[in-house]
C-alpha cells in the first residue's frame, strides 16, 4: 500500500533525509527549510521570500551567480518558492551531476554571500515581482483583501510576498541575520527522487552535509486565530477585465483532516462531484464550473473555498445565492442517508485511490509529494495515502460534509465586470 519505494533517515546533526527510487537518467533534489513567511519578523513580511531570492547569489567557493550558471551548462531545471509554512530549493538534473549539487547545496546552506550589489538587484526583482504577481493580475490586489480578511491576526493573512512597504524595509544586515537564524542543518530536509542507490547516496549525503553543525534553533511564534463567531464578510470587485462573473464562498477548516479532504472532493472534485453534477449538468442555469480547494497547513485555521464561475449577462442572485442555499438544505434533508450517496462515495474512493498512480509519475512529482514534511505530515502519512484512503469510513465523509454544509462562510468574494446593469450583479445578503 506504499505509493513509493522510498526510506527516510536522519543523520546525527539533525537532517532529515528522503530518498526516493525512481527508475530514470534524471534526479530530482528538494531542499526544504522549515521557515516561512508565517514566521516573518513584525514589519519584515517576505523577508522569507526574499532570502529565497538571497540564496542563489553565491558563495565564497561559488561565487556569484555560480549556481544559475552550473544548472544552465548541464541542462539542469532550477527553482524555489517560499510558502506560509515553509521554503524549498528545487534542482532536477541529469544523474551524473548530483553528487556536485549536493556539494553546492551544503556550501550555501553555511556559507552564503550578501553583497550589498547583490542585494540592491534582488529587491529590485521582488519589487518587480510584486508588480507582476498581484498589481497586473486582475485579482491581485482583492486577493490581499480576502487573505486579511480570512485572517484578521495571524500572520497567513498577509501573501507570502508581502506588502510594497514590507519589501522596502529589508535591508542586507536583517536579510543576512534571518539567513544565520533558520539556515542550518536541523532545520533541513532533503528530499532526492532517482534511479539511487539508498546506501551510496546517503553515503554521499554524509560527505557534504555530516560536516555541519546543529544549533538551537528558535521556536516559531505565531498569533492565533480567534474564532470568526459566525461573521461573514462579503467583498465585490468590479472590473473591466473579467468576462463574466465568479462567487466563492471561503470557510474556516481545519488544519488536517483526511475525511474532510474526502468531502469536500465529493462535493465539488472534478466533473463527477456533486455540485458539478447539480448546478452544471441537472440546472443548466449558467454555472460553467463549480471547484472546491482545500489544503492541509501548519496552523489552525485552513481555508476551505467553493467557488463557481458564471456565464455572462447572468443574475448572480438567482443563478448562485438562492441555489446554493436550496442545494445544501437538499443534501442535508436525508440525502446523505441515501444508497445513491453511498455509491457516491464508493465511487469517489475508488477514483481518489486511482488518482494516486498519478503522484508517482516521474521523479519531480515522487519529491513533490514529500513537500508536505513541512505542512507537518509523517514519512508514513505521505507515502500510505492509499491505506489512509481507505481507512476513511462513510460516516466520517457524512459528518465531515455535515460540518461544511451547516458551517457560515467567513469571507465570500464577487467579482463582475463593469456593467451599467447593476442589479444583474447584486447579491442579497441576508
Amino acid at each position: 500500500m506504499t505509493l513509493f519505494d522510498a526510506k527516510h533517515y536522519e543523520l546525527k546533526n539533525g537532517l532529515k533525509i528522503v530518498l526516493i527510487k525512481k527508475l530514470s537518467k534524471a534526479t530530482t533534489i528538494k531542499v526544504l527549510y522549515k521557515i516561512g513567511t508565517a514566521d516573518d519578523p513584525e514589519g519584515f513580511t517576505g523577508l522569507s521570500h526574499f532570502l529565497e531570492h538571497m540564496m542563489f547569489r553565491g558563495t565564497k567557493k561559488h561565487p556569484g551567480n555560480a549556481f544559475n550558471e552550473k544548472m544552465t551548462q548541464i541542462g539542469g531545471y532550477i527553482n524555489a518558492f517560499t510558502s506560509f509554512d515553509m521554503t524549498c530549493y528545487i534542482a532536477k538534473v541529469p544523474s551524473n551531476y548530483l553528487e556536485e549539487i549536493l556539494e553546492m547545496e551544503a556550501d550555501r546552506m553555511e556559507n552564503l554571500q550578501f553583497k550589498q550589489e547583490d542585494f540592491d538587484a534582488e529587491l529590485k526583482a521582488v519589487e518587480e515581482e510584486y508588480g507582476m504577481r498581484v498589481g497586473n493580475r486582475p485579482t491581485g490586489p482583492v486577493e490581499e483583501v480576502i487573505f486579511r480578511n480570512m485572517y484578521l491576526y495571524h500572520p497567513y493573512g498577509v501573501l507570502p510576498i508581502g506588502y510594497p512597504h514590507h519589501i522596502k524595509a529589508y535591508t542586507r544586515e536583517n536579510t543576512f541575520a534571518w539567513y544565520k537564524k533558520w539556515y542550518h542543518v536541523n532545520n533541513a530536509t532533503i528530499i532526492i527522487a532517482g534511479d539511487i542507490d539508498f546506501e551510496d547516496t546517503l553515503k554521499v549525503i554524509e560527505k557534504y552535509f555530516g560536516k555541519l553543525k546543529a544549533v538551537t534553533l528558535p521556536e516559531r511564534k505565531r498569533a492565533k486565530e480567534p474564532n470568526a463567531q459566525g461573521i461573514t464578510r462579503y467583498i465585490k470587485q468590479e472590473n473591466e477585465r473579467f468576462a463574466s462573473s465568479s462567487v466563492e464562498f471561503m470557510y474556516e477548516a481545519p488544519k488536517k483532516d483526511y475525511a474532510y479532504s474526502f468531502a469536500q472532493y465529493m462535493l465539488g472534485g472534478g466533473t463527477l462531484s456533486l455540485f458539478y453534477n447539480h448546478f452544471v449538468r441537472k440546472l443548466d442555469k449558467g454555472i460553467q464550473y463549480v471547484y472546491t480547494s482545500y489544503h492541509f497547513s501548519l496552523d489552525d485555521p485552513g481555508i476551505l473555498t467553493i467557488g463557481f464561475d458564471i456565464s455572462p449577462d447572468k443574475v448572480l442572485q438567482d443563478v448562485v445565492m438562492d441555489d446554493y442555499e436550496t442545494y445544501k438544505k437538499e443534501l442535508l434533508s436525508g440525502y446523505l442517508d441515501s444508497e445513491e450517496f453511498k455509491a457516491r462515495f464508493e465511487n469517489a474512493k475508488k477514483r481518489r485511490i486511482g488518482n494516486l498512480i498519478h503522484k508517482t509519475d516521474g521523479t519531480m512529482n515522487a519529491a513533490e509529494n514529500f513537500i508536505s514534511l513541512g505542512y507537518g505530515l509523517t514519512f508514513d502519512e505521505i507515502n500510505k495515502q492509499g491505506e489512509i484512503l481507505e481507512k476513511i469510513t462513510l460516516e466520517d465523509v457524512k459528518k465531515a460534509m455535515q460540518d461544511i454544509l451547516t458551517q457560515k462562510p467567513k469571507v465570500v468574494f464577487i467579482g463582475v465586470p463593469k456593467s451599467e446593469d447593476k442589479a444583474k450583479y447584486s447579491v442579497r445578503i441576508d
